[in-house]
C-alpha cells in the first residue's frame, strides 16, 4: 500500500507540472533541465500536500537504500 502511496504522490507532481507548462509562450526552444531524482519528486509532492517531515522522513525511508547516499 505504501508503494501506491508513493507513486500516487510522484505522478501527482508531474501531472501538475505537465499541466502548467503552457507551450507556445516563446519562440525560443524550451530548456532542458534535468529531471529531479526519485528522492526529490517525492519530497516536492510531500510538501506540495503539507505532509508532515515525519512522512516525509518514512515515504524517503521506504525507497532508499538503507545507509545509502541519496
Amino acid at each position: 500500500m505504501e508503494d501506491s502511496k508513493v507513486r500516487n504522490l510522484v505522478d501527482y507532481k508531474l501531472r501538475a507540472t505537465n499541466q502548467s507548462r503552457q507551450p507556445g509562450m516563446n519562440s525560443s526552444p524550451p530548456s532542458v533541465s534535468p529531471k529531479p531524482k526519485l528522492l526529490e519528486q517525492v519530497r516536492q509532492a510531500i510538501r506540495t500536500r503539507h505532509y508532515s517531515y515525519k512522512t516525509d522522513e518514512a515515504y524517503v525511508g521506504w525507497i532508499a537504500p538503507p545507509g545509502g547516499d541519496e
